[in-house]
C-alpha cells in the first residue's frame, strides 16, 4: 500500500513528527553506540538543505556525495532532494580518475560532498574538468582544514548556516518540501558497468516509493526491527533499503564503527533483517569453515556430522519432501549444540529477513544458511528497477529461483530468454542518453538484459546469468559460467573465479585466492611466503587448491566441470576495471587482460603459467 506522501523528504518529515523520539539510527563511535532519532535525521537535512541552498544550491543541480556507511550520507541525500536537488553516489574506493572523473562531469555536479582527505583530494585532483562544481563539503573537515582552497566547507558549517537561514525565514524548509512531486527525479544512481562505464539511471519519488512499498507489503517491517548497512551507499541495493524503505515503516537502520569491526557490532546489534551482496554472505561462509578448521577435535566433529544432517534436511524441505521423524530428531539435536551457535557467532540470532540480491548467490550456499537455520531469500530487480522487483516469498522458497514479482510489478521472459520487467517502479530514463533509455525500456517493459525462464510448476522466476556472459560450449550444451564460478567460491580459500568455455570443448578457470585464509593456512603448515603474487604460485597452494575444486565440482554434469585451472598471480581489483565495486566480473577486461594466461588453459604446449589439469 503507497503512503500518503508521494515523496521521500515528505516521508522521513511524516516520520519524524509522528514518531520523533524513535530511533533511526544507531551509530557506534569509539566503542559506544549512539542513537539518533527520527527527528535528529530530519534536523540534519533540513539544515543541511537549507545550508547548500544558502551556498547557492538551486532546484535540479546535482549533488555528488562520496562516502562510507554513516549517517551523513543519508542526510545528504535527504537534504539534496529537500532542496529539489538530485543526489548521486560515488564508490569511495574510485581510484581511476578518467571514469571518476567521466561520471562526475556527466552528472553535471555543481556540490561534492567527500568523506575525507582522500575523497577530497581525488576531487582536487580532478576539479579543472568540472566547470559546473562550485562546493566542495567536507564531512571530516579536520583532515583538511589546513587546506587554503574557498571551495571547500565543513559539512558542520553547512549545517550551522542551514540553522541560521531556518531562524531568518521560517518555513523555507517546509515550502520546498510542498514544491515537490512524485514525478520528479529524486536520485540518479550508477549501473554496475559490467562491460562499459556505467550509465546514470534517473529515479523519481515514485519509482523508489512504489519498491518500498511493495517490498513492505510482501514482508513487513516495524519500528521494532534492526538492519545493519553493509553495502556500499552508492549501490542501490542499500539505498533502496536504507534511504527508501526505512522512514516508510520507521525500522533502524545501524551503523558500523568501521569495516574491521563491521562483525563484531554486527553481533552486538543482532538485526532483524539484513540484506548482502553474494561476497557478503560468501565471506560469512567462510568465517565459520575456517572456524571449523581451527576448532578443537570435539567441536569440528559435532560440525562434520550435524551440517549434513541439516542440510540434507534442508535439502529435502525445499523439494518439498517429506522428512523422516528420525532426521527431524536429529536436525532438532543439532539445533541445540551446533546450529544456534554458528547462528550466534555470526550476529543471525534475531534473523528474520535476510536477503541476498546484486549477484549469483550459489544455492551450495543458499542451502548452507538455511541448514543452520537462517532463511536466506533471494531478491532480483536492478538499478533500472529501483533496486527490488522481484523477492521470494517466505513462505514459498525456492532455491534455484528468485522469487516472484512483488505485489503490483511484472516479470516475464520473452522468447528470446530475456527477462522483462514491468511496474512503477521502473526508471524514468539514462541521464541525456536517450536513445539508450528508448532500446531498454519498450512498451512499459524493462528489458534487463538478463538471461532466464519462468518455472512452469510454481510461477517463479528463475534467473541463469546476464544474457551476454551465457556460454555455448563446442557441444552444443548451454551453461552459466556464474553458476560454476559460485560453486568454486563456496571455498573459503577461493575469493574470485572466472570460468571459460564459449566455443571450447570445456570448461577451465581463471582462480582468485583467498590472501586471508590461505596465508593462514600456509602459516599453519609452515610454508613460507612473502606477497600475494609469492603466495599465490606456490606449489603447496596449487595443490590445495587442486583438491578445493575437485570438492566442488562434486555435484556438477560432467561435461561442465572444470577440468584445468590456473591461479591469479594478483587480487582483482575494481580500479583496474577487472571488477565492478560490487564485486562482479568484468569479462571483457578479464579476456583482454589476462589472454595468454586463459589460452594456457586450452593449450597442450609448455607455457610460462603453471596450469592444473584435474582428474
Amino acid at each position: 500500500m503507497l503512503p500518503e506522501s508521494n515523496t521521500l523528504p515528505a516521508i522521513l518529515s511524516q516520520r519524524a513528527q509522528s514518531h520523533p523520539n524513535d530511533t533511526a539510527f544507531l551509530r557506534k563511535e569509539f566503542g559506544v553506540w549512539e542513537k539518533i532519532s527520527w527527528s535528529n535525521y530530519l534536523e540534519n537535512s533540513k539544515f543541511l538543505s537549507l545550508g547548500m541552498i544558502e551556498l547557492g544550491l538551486k532546484k535540479d543541480d546535482k549533488v555528488v556525495f562520496i562516502s562510507t556507511n554513516r549517517p551523513e550520507w543519508l542526510y545528504a541525500e535527504m537534504g539534496a532532494m529537500s532542496a529539489g536537488a538530485v543526489p548521486l553516489g560515488m564508490y569511495p574506493e574510485s581510484e581511476g580518475v578518467e571514469d571518476f572523473q567521466k561520471l562526475i562531469a556527466w552528472s553535471d555536479a555543481t556540490f561534492i560532498i567527500a568523506e575525507d582527505q582522500e575523497q577530497t583530494d581525488k576531487i582536487i585532483a580532478i576539479r579543472s574538468r568540472l566547470p559546473k562544481l562550485c562546493r566542495i563539503i567536507v564531512m571530516e573537515f579536520h583532515e583538511v582544514r589546513r587546506y587554503d582552497d574557498p571551495m571547500l566547507i565543513p559539512f558542520t558549517e553547512v549545517l550551522k548556516m542551514g540553522k541560521k537561514v531556518n531562524q531568518k525565514n521560517p518555513g523555507l524548509f517546509e515550502r520546498n518540501l510542498a514544491t515537490l512531486k512524485s514525478e520528479n527525479i529524486a536520485i540518479l544512481s550508477t549501473t554496475s558497468g559490467t562491460s562499459a562505464l556505467p550509465k546514470l539511471v534517473m529515479l523519481s519519488h515514485k519509482n523508489l516509493i512504489s519498491m518500498a512499498s511493495a517490498i513492505n507489503d510482501r514482508d513487513p517491517m516495524t519500528a521494532k526491527d534492526k538492519m545493519l548497512s553493509l553495502n556500499p551507499p552508492a549501490w542501490i541495493g542499500e539505498r533502496a533499503f536504507s534511504l527508501c524503505w526505512g522512514p516508510l515503516t520507521g525500522f533502524c537502520m545501524c551503523f558500523a564503527e568501521n569495516s574491521e569491526t563491521t562483525f563484531a557490532d554486527f553481533r552486538e546489534i543482532g538485526p532483524s533483517a539484513i540484506f548482502s551482496g553474494p561476497r557478503g554472505w560468501d565471506d560469512m561462509i567462510s568465517k565459520i569453515l575456517v572456524r571449523m578448521e581451527d576448532a578443537g577435535f570435539f567441536k569440528k566433529r559435532i560440525y562434520k556430522i550435524f551440517m549434513p544432517i541439516g542440510t540434507k534436511v534442508v535439502e529435502l524441505k525445499l523439494a518439498r519432501k517429506k522428512v523422516s521423524l528420525v532426521s527431524q530428531l536429529l536436525y532438532g539435536l543439532g539445533e541445540m549444540i551446533l546450529f544456534r551457535y554458528l547462528r550466534n557467532l555470526l550476529g543471525l540470532s534475531n534473523m528474520r529477513n535476510a536477503y541476498t540480491g546484486g549477484g549469483f548467490l550459489g544455492i551450495d550456499q543458499f542451502i548452507f544458511f538455511h541448514a543452520m537455520g537462517v532463511k536466506l531469500r533471494q531478491i532480483y530487480g536492478g538499478t533500472e528497477a529501483s533496486g527490488v522487483a522481484v523477492t521470494q516469498p517466505p513462505d514459498d522458497i525456492r532455491p534455484n529461483t528468485v522469487g516472484t514479482a512483488l505485489p503490483g510489478m511484472r516479470a516475464k521472459v520473452d522468447e528470446t530468454g530475456e527477462i522483462l520487467l514491468g511496474g512503477d517502479n521502473i526508471m524514468i530514463g539514462y541521464y541525456k542518453n536517450q536513445k539508450t533509455t528508448d532500446e531498454t525500456v519498450i512498451d512499459g517493459w524493462l528489458h534487463t538484459g538478463d538471461f532466464g525462464e519462468v518455472d512452469p510448476k510454481t510461477g517463479n522466476l528463475v534467473m541463469l546469468d546476464r544474457k551476454k556472459d551465457i556460454m555455448i560450449l563446442n557441444s552444443g550444451t548451454v551453461f552459466s559460467p556464474q553458476a560454476i564460478e559460485t560453486k568454486l567460491k563456496f571455498s573459503p580459500y577461493i575469493r574470485e573465479a572466472a570460468c571459460f568455455g564459449d566455443k571450447k570443448d570445456s570448461v577451465t578457470s581463471l582462480i582468485q585466492i583467498d590472501m586471508d585464509n590461505v596465508g593462514k593456512w600456509a602459516e599453519q603448515n609452515h610454508i613460507p611466503y612473502t606477497t600475494f603474487k609469492d603466495l599465490s604460485q606456490r606449489p603447496e597452494i596449487y595443490e590445495m587448491v587442486r583438491k578445493e575444486v575437485e570438492k566442488a565440482m562434486h555435484n556438477i554434469q560432467d561435461e561442465l566441470k572444470v577440468v584445468k585451472f590456473s591461479l591469479f598471480e594478483k587480487e582483482l581489483d575494481p580500479e583496474d576495471g577487472e571488477i565492478t565495486h560490487t564485486r562482479k566480473l568484468r569479462r571483457i577486461v578479464i579476456n583482454e587482460a589476462y589472454k595468454p594466461q586463459i589460452d594456457a588453459l586450452y593449450s597442450d604446449q609448455k607455457t610460462n603459467f603453471k596450469v592444473i589439469t584435474l582428474n
